[in-house]
């Protein structure tokens, strides 16, 4: 495909205009102000509108669209043990499987090409985002007490199966990483268990990470007054790459050892605030150089997958947290939305409009009454634009969305059968 006579974020950072971006098979192979030689290819005019690298949603649950406004106006430990937790224990695989259908459409519909993600049901998950075409880096979340063998438990099974069968699928859409749900949720054994694990298998860890202050208060109660960021540097953790959630309520040495062991912070601002968790001291993660990228967690905490909206909503508090209107640039934060998140997930061949780079790629429509008059187009991408400006998704130079159409999802068939799902967990919890 050409895309042609479009404005297109460079590598550098700088809107270009009028330009042309060649892609074929799965790369960026043209890119430049002339025309390039013609060539049997179809030709996308994009006047008016913007070509630039599809977002990362770096923290994400996506079969939980089946609790989307399921529990709402709750505490987090509350939401999750009355309503979260019940919910999930009756879910069976073709729920996980057509549930990830519906968040990976409304993932594709706003822009989001790969996502981190951790939850259960890998075997069906990978199917669903392999046959949608999305990226993912996926996990089995590890979740309980174990008194045996932890080598020998469902959770390490299952989670050594899905990276031994699944890791590099789909022609390498696919990576798995192992799960750590939480330190209020796990025991030792199960944290060095994971650990083991990851660094037997090479690869990362997904967790959450210092939420809410309860969580915090609650670690220093049960772990002798060590904070979830020092009592999983004890247990050798952060040994491996980490993705860890949220961190909103970090202290004292907390930074100095995510920093050293070069700890990626996935930011939930919308889901934080929904959930009254507190916002990230992005400030002083970026002092201590830590990388930080931006996720939507669930939509059963936020309730949609919107990351332009996500981005907009970080930008603002971190304005108004850091006190100075002149703080977090656009390409600043759109860093954190597109190049931390691909770095996160070691992904290292895609987030930048460049030759040779993979055509992981959207198109923004600038044209809109809301985008008008045009003064600096990426002040508008972060302020001024809605998710609905997205027309065209791109993973690996597959065109997966295109203006109301998902070329790679029967809807129809997903909306039924996600219905069928939420009447029948419902109808089984009122018993």
């Amino acid at each position: 495909m050409l895309f042609k006579n479009i404005s297109y974020l460079d590598e550098y950072g700088n809107i270009q205009s009028n330009g042309y971006v060649r892609v074929e098979n799965r790369n960026i192979t043209y890119v430049g102000k002339d025309a390039p030689v013609q060539q049997q290819e179809e030709v996308f005019d994009g006047y008016g509108k913007l070509l630039m690298p599809g977002f990362v949603n770096s923290h994400s649950h996506t079969p939980m669209t089946l609790m989307r406004g399921y529990g709402e106006g709750m505490v987090l430990s509350k939401w999750l043990n009355e309503c979260i937790f019940p919910f999930e224990a009756r879910l069976l695989q073709e729920d996980i499987y057509h549930a990830t259908l519906l968040g990976i459409a409304e993932m594709m519909r706003f822009g989001i090409v790969s996502t981190t993600d951790m939850y259960y049901f890998i075997p069906k998950m990978t199917s669903a985002f392999i046959s949608a075409g999305m990226k993912a880096s996926l996990s089995h979340t590890i979740v309980g007490t174990f008194g045996g063998d932890f080598t020998r438990c469902p959770a390490c099974i299952d989670s050594k199966k899905a990276f031994l069968n699944y890791n590099g699928s789909g022609d390498d859409l696919i990576r798995i990483d192992i799960g750590i749900h939480a330190e209020y949720t796990t025991d030792e054994k199960a944290v060095w268990g994971a650990v083991n694990l990851a660094k037997d298998l090479k690869t990362g860890i997904h967790l959450h990470l210092s939420e809410t202050k309860e969580e915090v208060e609650g670690c220093k109660s049960r772990r002798k007054g060590l904070t979830p960021v020092q009592y999983f540097n004890r247990l050798g953790v952060f040994d491996v790459p980490v993705v860890a959630a949220h961190g909103v309520w970090l202290e004292g040495e907390d930074y100095d050892i995510l920093a050293n062991h070069q700890v990626t912070i996935a930011s939930c601002p919308k889901s934080n605030l929904k959930l009254a968790s507190g916002v990230l001291d992005y400030g002083k993660l970026r002092k201590a150089g830590i990388r930080v990228a931006i996720g939507t967690d669930s939509v059963a905490s936020n309730n949609n997958l919107n990351m332009l909206e996500e981005i907009k909503f970080f930008s603002l508090l971190q304005k108004n947290r850091l006190g100075d209107p002149t703080e977090i640039k656009p390409m600043e934060v759109l860093d954190l939305a597109i190049g931390n998140g691909f770095a996160a997930q070691r992904r290292t061949d895609s987030g930048n409009i460049a030759v040779g780079k993979r055509a992981d790629l959207i198109v923004v429509d600038m044209s809109g009454p809301h985008w008008q008059p045009e003064h600096q187009i990426l002040n508008h991408l972060i302020y001024s634009s809605v998710g609905s400006d997205v027309v065209l998704t791109m993973i690996d130079g597959q065109i997966v969305y295109n203006n109301g159409e998902y070329l790679t999802i029967d809807m129809e068939q997903v909306l039924f059968e996600v219905k069928a799902s939420k009447s029948r967990i419902l109808d089984e919890l009122r018993k």
